[in-house]
């Protein structure tokens, strides 16, 4: 492994929005190249998308005011939190058109195009620029946060979990939840692979495994960490295609590769054996997730930047609505307009954690749609898939409600995939399983009524209307 670099109450709040910005060089960021979280920051604020809280807050008051201001469509930074020295930012992105912005027109080809293109060369940097943290108690060294009402504990909802995976000579990641068990004590949901294949591997061996704790990345190094890979890839090569450039570090003494420039760093052990409870938590889908037992990671060492971010994601905020709608979005198009080329638009529906599924279709029989709609629900993530014309614009809830209720029938166009296997935060399969529903709207031009729309006036009226009364809105 190559380690080159290896270095030895209740308040009142006042808002700031940043302008301006530069980077260390006294340029403009560029979407390109950006790798840490400081670098898009920077091109946030120069896009005057930063939100800054100056006024002091607590960490109590941090789950709702996070909640409260994602309808700002900005990140938000919170610059004084009472008891740290470390700030907290949220809402990183508000939207899938804040994703889609990193990758200009065209985003979602340019997506793929970067991920399917060899990664830059990697530069492998010291590990300067940290504070030691003293880790005996995680809750007074991070802003840790209790989100819900009926979590059990604080918990870490943005960080990165790396190991390295001696059956397959590469360091396995992934976006793992992290409950604050205690003193220098956290649990690790390891869910998914590659870490729960890693995980099963040394608890048959019965040893414990060293792990790496990284917080406070860019968006496009999150998103990479969070998406599924061969278990012989390491998702750090995704990352350095997705910005362009790729960055990495050792902690002295570590052989876990991690991304240069993270916020903080956490280093410890996993014990198998040391398992315990984890949860309830509040969850994407709103409710709340208990998982029976769940290892624990002890925390040896802890690095922050100074000044330090602390990111935090609220489950059920538009953030992580926004991670699981962007990638599911892109690969699902690709998919199906290759296997169905009368495809022409894939909306996943805002706040459904990725379960409800609108696409938009040009003429085609009925039976290639339903074929179609079959292959949207075989996708183990949605649970409900809509079909409408090419005249129904998939973003508008209301028009698909509309061709719901007019186009549908509910004999013919409704079908229900009964008794399937669900994912763990599906609060249905409490029953053991999950039912699945497809509507087609789409695909009977020649059996309706011409429908029925606003005779058109003279442009250059409804122009100024708009411009003098909507602020240009359509």
């Amino acid at each position: 492994m190559d380690k080159a670099g290896k270095g030895a109450g209740s308040h009142n709040t006042l808002f700031g929005k940043g302008v301006g910005g530069f980077t260390s060089s006294g340029g403009l960021v560029r979407e390109m190249e950006q790798w840490t979280l400081r670098d898009y920051v920077e091109w946030k604020r120069e896009r005057g998308e930063l939100l800054e809280i100056l006024e002091e807050v607590w960490v109590e008051d941090l789950p709702e005011a996070m909640e409260l201001l994602s309808s700002e469509s900005k990140a938000v930074i919170f610059t004084k939190v009472h008891g740290y020295s470390h700030r907290v930012i949220a809402n990183l992105v508000a939207s899938s058109e804040a994703l889609e912005a990193l990758f200009g027109p065209n985003a979602e080809s340019e997506f793929l195009k970067r991920l399917k293109g060899p990664p830059p060369a990697k530069e492998v940097l010291p590990f300067e620029g940290y504070e030691e943290l003293d880790v005996g108690d995680l809750a007074v060294a991070l802003p840790l946060l209790h989100h819900y009402e009926g979590d059990v504990a604080p918990f870490v909802t943005a960080g990165v979990v790396h190991a390295y995976d001696p059956w397959n000579n590469v360091v396995a990641r992934g976006i793992h939840r992290l409950q604050f068990r205690g003193g220098s004590k956290l649990g690790v949901a390891l869910l998914n692979p590659p870490l729960r294949t890693l995980l099963e591997n040394f608890r048959e061996k019965g040893t414990s495994f060293p792990v790496v704790v990284t917080i406070g990345h860019h968006p496009l190094v999150l998103l990479a960490m969070a998406m599924k890979t061969a278990l012989v890839k390491d998702k750090i090569e995704n990352a350095g295609s997705l910005c362009g450039t790729l960055k990495t570090t050792y902690i002295p003494g570590s052989d876990i590769e991690i991304p240069w420039g993270t916020e903080f760093v956490l280093e410890g052990t996993v014990d198998p054996k040391e398992e315990a409870r984890d949860g309830p938590m509040g969850e994407v889908n709103g409710y709340y997730l208990t998982i029976e037992r769940t290892p624990t990671i002890t925390v040896k060492r802890g690095f922050a930047k100074k000044d330090a971010l602390y990111h935090a994601i609220l489950p059920t905020g538009a953030e992580a609505d926004a991670y699981l709608a962007f990638v599911s979005k892109v690969f699902m198009f690709s998919d199906l307009k290759e296997r169905f080329p009368f495809v022409q638009k894939v909306f996943f529906i805002p706040y459904t954690f990725g379960a409800s599924v609108v696409v938009q279709v040009t003429h085609s029989d009925r039976a290639s749609i339903n074929n179609m709609m079959l292959t949207v629900l075989s996708n183990p993530m949605v649970k409900k898939c809509v079909v409408v014309d090419e005249d129904i614009n998939p973003s508008d809830l209301q028009q698909v409600e509309w061709a719901i209720i007019t186009r549908c029938w509910a004999d013919e166009d409704v079908f229900i995939l009964p008794r399937l296997k669900g994912q763990a935060i599906d609060s249905e399969l409490r029953r053991g399983f999950i039912h699945k529903i497809g509507i087609n709207t789409a695909g009977k031009a020649d059996l309706l009524q011409e429908r029925a729309r606003v005779r058109r006036g003279n442009p250059e009226t409804i122009k100024r209307i708009k411009e003098h009364y909507l602020g240009g809105k359509n």
